[in-house]
């Protein structure tokens, strides 16, 4: 027998099924370790398995974990969680890697484990951690540690790990997941309950900190790596080791969130300085560069990520230290954002290019690089370039609907469209509605309206498309309809929608964001083509506010000519908000007018809470000797905490 599954659960039914099903073509054996599920979890497991054991939860994952490799008879063991799944192209080949090592008792394998970040799967960022997963089996390997568990050697061997050749996935993190299951409340009183047999140990203030900072609470995150290094550093056997390291860049990480860009560089020189061979120590670098609107460093300093990365990798080394985004999708994500900065357009194009070729599913580069190409672009050309960029596969064809839809192509949102109607693939009617918006077809959007609406949520996108329908057409059936839903008639969205269809007055109420609503819904029906609506609408909610929210979409969208004529209007009136003066700072110093730049930065200092970034964007272009002493003491006066950086320093006008 090559290979036992060992798993430990607990109420899993959402996820289980599709853990089991990614590995049962390649586990001789699947043993299920229940701590106490209420659900359907081990109805599900059944499918796959007999060997399910109840096993009485004493808050330690260790002893839980060790209970199924006792029970395992294959010569390995892989472990798993039950949020965790492979790719199906993936397993046969874990199965042949297997069959072709020998079992020693001093190693084991490292997964990488793909972790999805964020609200949701389809909103989530990925990053990445080497975990070990696989050990031979009756070597007397096993768990310890209460949580955040490790394998150690009985026979007292030091364990050296070895990378596995295929990845893993994990939802776990997801935020939806993480509420429900509520893991920090568990995590937090294991954690306690340690501290009260004893004292933490470096690795476990580590392992606390990172609780804490997954639960976005950064100051204690800061406190608890921080006291983990400081008692690390004083055994230089700690420093090459993988907690310690993953330790120090989250610390710096947690102070970039929190503002403490001076103790970040330090950290970054003092420790991650050891690591230079690595991306992480530039990238976090140009981290701090562009926090602080050193874009010319920062964009050095990205660039330079990169190519460590690149220059590892032709080495067949591992190209990253910590996690492969800092050689790759951190640096192109700010070189993105420079690029745009810069109005550099081809650049831009270049590096969103250069994020889907390292993550073809990366949805927001996609559909920037489409908005891009729609700016000088025929149809055709974008078809052929993209099929080049992401293949020509169904699933992309589904995606490239989606992103033809937001950015309000009537051609490619067509051509796509009429691909999945090859591939047989059923639109969501949600899609089907903003079709029917997008090419002014009332027919289709009634009828798509009529069958699915109430089988839709009700959420602002519904709420969006129903109200554009009905005053387009108009038709003040559709949102009217929604009426009968559940909660509707408390719903403050649909309740300001109705009013818009009405022609009733809109007051501006402090609790809830009025005009980032109206914002919306104009800047949406002028993406979609729907201009005479737009045109209407913002006549009459042309409020400050909704009209900066405004320039600054057009300014984002590069369409300058009609972001100009809105910031004009707010220059004359004094309402232009410190956004819209930083971008059109922004925009006179790609022009090369710098003093018209330095009088926008001005005032948009006079307004922002960024003001360290701005101050100092301003002392970076300003060659009056006057007015830089001036910009200087007033920049000492409110960020003087910044005085130890050395390139902030090199400003400095005595």
């Amino acid at each position: 027998m090559l290979l036992s599954l060992c798993m430990i659960v607990k109420d899993e039914e959402n996820v289980l099924d599709r853990c089991l099903s990614s590995v049962k073509e390649i586990a001789d054996e699947i043993i299920i370790i229940d701590t106490g599920s209420t659900d359907s979890t081990k109805e599900i497991a059944s499918k796959y398995t007999s060997q399910i054991y109840d096993f009485k939860w004493i808050g330690d994952f260790s002893a839980a974990r060790n209970e199924g490799i006792r029970k395992a008879n294959g010569k390995w063991i892989l472990v798993l969680d039950a949020d965790e799944y492979f790719d199906r192209t993936d397993v046969l080949a874990l199965r042949s890697f297997l069959e072709q090592q020998i079992p020693q008792a001093n190693r084991i394998f490292t997964i990488d484990i793909l972790n999805f970040v964020g609200s949701s799967l389809a909103e989530s960022t990925i990053s990445s951690a080497k975990v070990s997963r696989i050990f031979p089996n009756r070597f007397n390997i096993y768990y310890h540690r209460p949580i955040h568990e490790q394998l150690i050697s009985e026979q007292g061997h030091h364990l050296e790990s070895a990378d596995c050749p295929v990845p893993l996935y994990h939802t776990g993190y997801l935020e939806n997941v993480l509420e429900k299951k509520d893991k920090h409340a568990r995590n937090i009183n294991i954690f306690q309950s340690m501290k009260q047999n004893k004292s933490y140990s470096v690795y476990d203030l580590f392992t606390v900190g990172n609780e804490y900072a997954m639960k976005l609470d950064m100051d204690k995150a800061i406190y608890y790596y921080k006291r983990s290094i400081d008692k690390a550093n004083k055994n230089p056997n700690y420093f090459d080791k993988p907690w310690y390291q993953n330790c120090v860049v989250a610390l710096i990480r947690c102070y970039l969130q929190t503002d403490k860009l001076s103790d970040a560089w330090e950290l970054i020189e003092s420790r991650v300085s050891r690591w230079s061979s690595y991306p992480e120590y530039e990238c976090l670098k140009g981290l701090v560069y562009y926090q602080l609107g050193f874009y010319r460093h920062a964009k050095q300093a990205f660039e330079e990520a990169l190519a460590i990365a690149e220059k590892n990798a032709a080495q067949n080394k591992m190209f990253w230290l910590i996690n492969a985004d800092y050689g790759a999708g951190i640096p192109l994500h700010y070189l993105q954002r420079i690029s745009s900065k810069e109005n550099d357009i081809q650049q831009e194009t270049y590096y969103l290019t250069k994020m889907l070729m390292q993550n073809p599913s990366h949805y927001a580069a996609l559909k920037q690089l489409a908005e891009l190409l729609l700016l000088s672009e025929p149809t055709e050309s974008i078809i052929h370039f993209l099929q080049e960029l992401l293949g020509n596969e169904r699933k992309q064809h589904a995606v490239l609907y989606k992103i033809a839809l937001s950015v309000g192509s009537k051609e490619l949102s067509a051509h796509y469209g009429e691909l999945l109607l090859q591939d047989d693939v059923q639109v969501r009617p949600i899609d089907q509605l903003l079709y029917g918006l997008l090419h002014n077809d009332k027919s289709a959007f009634t009828n798509t309206f009529r069958q699915y609406a109430d089988k839709l949520p009700l959420d602002d996108t519904l709420l969006q498309y129903s109200a554009a329908a009905s005053l387009v057409w108009p038709d003040h059936s559709f949102l009217k309809e929604l009426a009968a839903f559940e909660g509707a008639e408390e719903n403050p969205l649909f309740q300001l929608y109705g009013k818009i269809i009405d022609g009733e007055q809109i007051s501006f109420e402090p609790d809830y964001p009025v005009s980032e609503k109206l914002f919306e819904l104009l800047s949406f029906c002028f993406t979609i083509g729907l201009y005479e609506l737009y045109d209407e609408l913002v006549n009459r909610f042309n409020s400050s506010e909704v009209i900066n929210h405004l320039a600054n979409f057009f300014y984002t969208k590069k369409e300058y000519d009609l972001a100009g004529s809105y910031y004009s209007l707010l220059l004359n009136e004094q309402t232009a908000s410190a956004i819209s003066c930083e971008n059109l700072a922004l925009y006179h110093l790609n022009q090369g007018l710098i003093e018209d730049a330095l009088g926008y930065l001005e005032l948009a200092i006079g307004q922002s809470k960024e003001k360290a970034r701005l101050h100092l964007l301003y002392l970076q272009h300003c060659l009056d000797p006057a007015k830089k002493k001036e910009a200087w003491r007033n920049f000492q006066f409110e960020h003087s905490r910044y005085n130890k950086l050395p390139f902030v320093k090199s400003l400095a006008v005595s």
